[in-house]
């Protein structure tokens, strides 16, 4: 009786155990599969904060060479009668209009620094006029500061002058 007894513990005690071990490989698959979408999003972000903070040079020179790799892709591939296809007179048409594209919009933001620069210059120029107004008259100020001492004084020495008399 005893050693029945003994064994239907042991048999709920290792169901428990078992019911435990499944429960915690489930938690770590659970948390294995969370750890890889975590990397994956912040793989993600990651990208899109790149794209986002590239300037616009680099976007136009970036999808030039997606769109390149994508046309070199099309170049391998054969036609049905086992010849290698040429690169089509349009997709190189296309390639030169990105390129001019690229300059022309290279050439723009240069342009829009270099306004950006003038205009700076401008008003650091009128910072710098107003400044020198300022100074004018404060030098203006301060010598009809002076000027109104000397009579101030020169008129209390006559009045010392009368006063003694």
């Amino acid at each position: 009786m005893r050693a029945s007894r003994i064994e239907g513990e042991f048999g709920d005690l290792e169901k428990g155990l078992l019911e435990i071990k499944e429960r915690m490989e489930e938690f770590e698959e659970a948390r294995t599969k969370e750890d890889q979408k975590q990397k994956k999003e912040k793989a993600t972000a990651e990208e899109m904060r790149k794209m986002a903070t590239e300037k616009l040079a680099e976007t136009k020179k970036r999808k030039a060479e997606s769109e390149m790799n994508d046309e070199d892709e099309l170049e391998r591939q054969t036609t049905p009668n086992g010849k290698k296809r040429a690169r089509s007179f349009n997709s190189m048409l296309e390639a030169v209009k990105d390129s001019i594209e690229l300059k022309k919009a290279q050439e723009s933001s240069d342009e829009l620094r270099r306004k950006e620069l003038e205009a700076r210059m401008l008003e650091l120029q009128q910072q710098r006029a107003f400044q020198q107004q300022l100074i004018q008259q404060q030098q203006q100020f301060q010598q009809q500061q002076q000027a109104f001492n000397l009579q101030m004084m020169g008129a209390l020495g006559e009045l010392v002058k009368f006063l003694k008399k």
